[in-house]
This record gives C-alpha cells, sequence and structure tokens, in this order.
C-alpha cells in the first residue's frame, strides 16, 4: 500500500511552461519548501541546461536526498517550528545571492517553506509566535498574512531586497484557497506590485485532486464522489465523510487542508489526518476501507502520514479512542492498532487526501 502511495504521488504532473528565450549565464536555482527536491529534479528534466547552473535547496530536516549534481548545494532547516536553524538558512540564501551576483533568479517553491527559512527583528519573539499561530486553527491563508507582518523577508520582502535581480517564481501551490499561490510559504519571493518578481502556479489544489480521480479510476464498481478544496474544520469534514458512509453508496475523494484549533499546552502525537480517522472508526464496519492521509507524509508532529483503515476490531473501546481525542494523541492510538502509515516525507506536499472505498 505504501509503494502505491509513493507512487501516486511522486507521478502528479507540474507545469513549467516554457523555457526564457534568454537563460542569463550567471542564472541561479534556488528551490524550497517539502516539494524541493522533486520540483528541482522536475524542473531539471524539463529544462537540462539547468543541471549546470548553481544551486541552493532548502528541504526538512529528515527528507533524505540520494546524488544530486555538483553545482547544487542542499541544506536543511525545521518545519513546522520555526527555529535559529530557520534564521541561520537565511543567512546563506543572502549569501549564496550575494556571491554568486546573478541577474535572475528561478525560484522553486513548495508548501512547508514558511518554517525553513525566517529574517526578523525579533527572531524570539518570531518563534514563539508562530508556536502559538500553529495551534490556533487559523486556515492557512490567514495564518500566512500574520507571518507576513511579523517578518523581513515574507511577502516579497526578500525580493523588495534585491530589486536589480529578477525573481522568477514557480509554486507548487499546497493552499485550497482562489490565489492561493500567492501565499505558499508566505511568499517571500512574490508581489503583485514588484516589477521584479513573476510568478506561475505549476501545480495546485485542483492538479492533486484530478490526479486522484485518475488513480481511482480502475475501481471495479460505482462511481466516485468527490470534494475539492476543502477548508473547513476537521470536525465538519468528519460530518462530511459520515453522512457520506450512512447515505451514499459511491466512493468518496475530498481533497483540501482542514483545520484544527488544540488548546492543550502539551498535545499528544497525531495531526488532522489521524484524529479524523480516529473520530470515523467506532462509525465504520468491513462493508469499507478508509484512507486519511497527508500527502507529506508527516501528519502533524507524528511520524506518521495518517492512517489507512480497512479491516475494523469486532470490540471498539470507545472511552480509548475518546481520551485519545481529547489528548490529541490520535497517531499513538492508531499505530497500537495497526492502522498507521509510515512512509516518511514523500518529497511532495499538496494537500490531505481522504478515500472512503465501498468493498
Amino acid at each position: 500500500m505504501i509503494k502505491d502511495y509513493l507512487e501516486i504521488l511522486r507521478s502528479v504532473p507540474l507545469d513549467f511552461g516554457n523555457p526564457d528565450v534568454d537563460i542569463e549565464k550567471n542564472e541561479i536555482v534556488l528551490s524550497i519548501g517539502k516539494a524541493a527536491l522533486f520540483m528541482y529534479e522536475r524542473y531539471c528534466e524539463k529544462f537540462p541546461v539547468f543541471k549546470k547552473k548553481k544551486g541552493l535547496i532548502i528541504l526538512p530536516e529528515g527528507l533524505s536526498v540520494g546524488n544530486v549534481v555538483d553545482s547544487v548545494q542542499v541544506l536543511y532547516s525545521t518545519h513546522p517550528d520555526i527555529s535559529q536553524t530557520s534564521f541561520n538558512v537565511c543567512c546563506e540564501i543572502f549569501n549564496f545571492i550575494e556571491t554568486n551576483k546573478p541577474g535572475k533568479v528561478t525560484v522553486l517553491l513548495s508548501g512547508g517553506s514558511s518554517s525553513l527559512v525566517e529574517h526578523s527583528k525579533h527572531p524570539q519573539k518570531t518563534i514563539a509566535n508562530n508556536e502559538h499561530l500553529l495551534n490556533s486553527g487559523l486556515d492557512i491563508v490567514s495564518l500566512n498574512k500574520k507571518r507576513i507582518a511579523n517578518s523581513l523577508i515574507k511577502g516579497g520582502k526578500f525580493a523588495e531586497r534585491y530589486p536589480h535581480i529578477f525573481f522568477k517564481v514557480f509554486v507548487m501551490s499546497d493552499i485550497p484557497f482562489d490565489e492561493g499561490e500567492n501565499y505558499v510559504g508566505s511568499m517571500p519571493f512574490y508581489r503583485k506590485d514588484l516589477e521584479n518578481t513573476s510568478l506561475k502556479k505549476c501545480a495546485d489544489s485542483n492538479t492533486f485532486h484530478d490526479h486522484l480521480l485518475c488513480c481511482l479510476q480502475p475501481l471495479k464498481t460505482g462511481k466516485v464522489d468527490s470534494v475539492r478544496k476543502f477548508s473547513g474544520t476537521v470536525n465538519e469534514l468528519f460530518e462530511l465523510v459520515l453522512y457520506h458512509i450512512k447515505n451514499r453508496e459511491d466512493h468518496l475523494l475530498v481533497t483540501g487542508e482542514p483545520t484544527v484549533r488544540i488548546s492543550l499546552p502539551e498535545k499528544g502525537s497525531g495531526g488532522r489526518m489521524s484524529h479524523l480517522a480516529l473520530m470515523l472508526l467506532p462509525f465504520l464496519d468491513r462493508s469499507v476501507s478508509l484512507l486519511a492521509l497527508s500527502s507529506d507524509g508527516k501528519d502533524g508532529n507524528s511520524s506518521y502520514a495518517g492512517a489507512v483503515i480497512d479491516c475494523v476490531p469486532e470490540k471498539i473501546q470507545k472511552d480509548e479512542i475518546n481520551k485519545a481525542l481529547l489528548n490529541y494523541d490520535s497517531a499513538t492510538y492508531l499505530s497500537r492498532h495497526g492502522f498507521s502509515v509510515e512512509s516518511g516525507y514523500t518529497g511532495i506536499n499538496l494537500n490531505d487526501f481522504i478515500v472512503v472505498v465501498r468493498k
């Protein structure tokens, strides 16, 4: 199952458009985010000349890489927490740009960048504010707007720092809102009013949803009902999926970024998908399979991508489930019962997804 899950994610199509007529001699590549390596590899497949360009790739700690070309440097930073490493990496990017003196920077940007790179007047305050925002239950656009307000690079301020350099930005957008691509990574490198920036969306929530629908076509019976760009709460998503299970006979696909507000000072292990799966567990039977997974392979603060529930135990300990939900410790419960999926970072970041399959 994990192999199929990873293969499906790695085959998501990216649209980089056509190459520039004039690729500058001193043009460099900067790729940041959970999908930074994937985007860089795909970009170089489309435009092989960039394999020889100087490059800097910024990834979350724990995401392993194979061999990269000699012209590329790989750095690691923290996610989802902003840390001193995030500020150090930003200084490395400043140094990378100022050493190479490019006329143009090709930027490949994906989700997770907000925490990987940061620069502010008050680092400790920024770190504390980000921790508060992560538990606030705000949708990702509202959250990133607050991050932008407290940053010296977000919201186009990085590109504004270098007005003589053109920043050509390609975005793999995990934000399921109109113009969500403008807020990926709190967008340091593009702003509509800046003449030295451009932006192209190479994949988004719709790309991911359509790709998953194609992958579900081989199901032998029934059609697939689908819900795109879900951005409500996990509780609202629970009601949607439960209604479908009780009242519909079709399969179901939901993609999006649900929110959850965590009020406990010390929470357990889990994330949105494991929390949802555990909420639904008492209502499942052997007539359905449930997949609730994060496309990046890391659901919340757990080491799991989420859960797959294919065979429901005959006896469900509801008190134990309720306790795990109250403590936001869903991943611990699900892993103990063999429902968790541990894939590690997938290298992709395009929404969470829920699949209900009728057997």
